[in-house]
């Protein structure tokens, strides 16, 4: 907002008398025929001077400016009669613009008053995401390192969710899904045929190499060690999985799964929820 305070014409045979009896709230040009442009900058709420204020007065073909102090004081000495544009800028302020008529030795003396901009910044969402459990950082550790193993995580698992574990499974080279004996449901063997731990489920005819289980890093099937057979894959519902990685072989398998019940590979399984 621009506040005009006084303007006032001079008139030489006047310019003692007026000098005091405007000398508070107006001034007085330097001259006849120049007119003088005064005034503070403030702000419109607190009422106080906005320093580092630029205060530019412009004609068709010329401009002056004046960067304000802390009291938001300026004030242009000499300027000829006519049109004259205000352009009043400041950091963190809306800018004033306004058209002044300077008619000879003419004072203007002005307040000009700043609104604040008010800016409305875009919405920041900030996703936390919780840091992985010890298990599934070794599952990345080891997918990153490559070695022999073959990895699921959830994303790769999610396309599954709806489907069969068991199909799932199946999806990793080197790996049988074959029915388990006596009992329904399906359990992971090894592709490359009968290996030692063949007759361990008391049927020494079997040709079937079942590979050792581990969930959630604890080994609960492992050949030799039970005349029960590996448990049902389809009890793990791939929803429900977090990631999934296979060994087919000892020499494919880390060292924390290795071991005699690696000898038909290793299926590693981390559940989502534990």
């Amino acid at each position: 907002m621009l506040v005009l305070r006084e303007v006032t014409a001079v008139p030489a045979s006047q310019l003692l008398r007026s000098t005091i009896v405007l000398l508070c709230t107006v001034g007085v040009g330097e001259s006849v025929g120049q007119s003088v442009v005064a005034g503070h900058v403030l702000d419109r709420v607190s009422g106080n001077g906005v320093s580092e204020a630029l205060v530019t007065l412009s004609w068709t073909s010329d401009s002056v400016s004046q960067r304000v102090g802390r009291a938001g004081k300026f004030s242009f000495n000499g300027l000829a009669p006519g049109t004259v544009h205000l352009l009043v800028r400041a950091i963190g302020f809306e800018a004033l613009e306004a058209t002044l008529d300077l008619r000879g030795a003419d004072t203007v003396a002005i307040d000009v008053e700043l609104d604040r901009v008010v800016q409305i910044l875009d919405s920041i969402v900030v996703e936390v995401s919780e840091p992985l459990p010890a298990g599934l950082r070794a599952f990345e550790s080891r997918r990153r390192m490559g070695g022999g193993g073959y990895y699921m995580d959830r994303q790769a698992i999610s396309e599954y969710d709806n489907r069969s574990t068991a199909i799932m499974v199946a999806a990793f080279a080197g790996i049988r899904v074959v029915p388990r004996e006596g009992r329904g449901g399906y359990v992971v063997a090894s592709s490359r045929g009968a290996r030692a731990n063949a007759g361990s489920l008391g049927n020494p005819g079997s040709t079937t190499c079942y590979a050792q289980v581990i969930v959630d890093g604890v080994r609960v099937w492992q050949p030799g060690a039970t005349t029960e057979p590996p448990p049902d894959i389809e009890r793990f519902a791939a929803r429900e999985l977090a990631a999934v990685e296979y060994y087919p072989g000892p020499a494919a398998t880390p060292s924390e799964f290795s071991g005699l019940g690696a000898s038909c590979g290793t299926l590693v399984i981390w559940t989502r929820f534990r």
